[in-house]
């Protein structure tokens, strides 16, 4: 039986309640994973592009202010 097979029967065993943690956890752990490519991203330079054309943008008058 794969991890990922074992997980599945455990998690079938769970209450509610515990679902509810699990699931809580899960989203923590994808947040936590989404911040830090994010982060390696941003100080690789893939999103100077971005930065550039949102500067582009603002400086052509073709923003509006929050």
């Amino acid at each position: 039986m794969s991890k990922l097979e074992t997980l599945e029967r455990e998690i079938k065993g769970l209450s509610v309640a515990e679902l509810t943690q699990v699931r809580a956890w899960l989203d923590e752990l994808e947040a936590d994973a989404w911040d830090a490519r994010i982060q390696a991203d941003s100080l690789a330079g893939k999103l100077d592009h971005l930065i550039a054309n949102a500067l582009e943008e603002e400086a052509a008058g073709r923003t509006t202010p929050l």
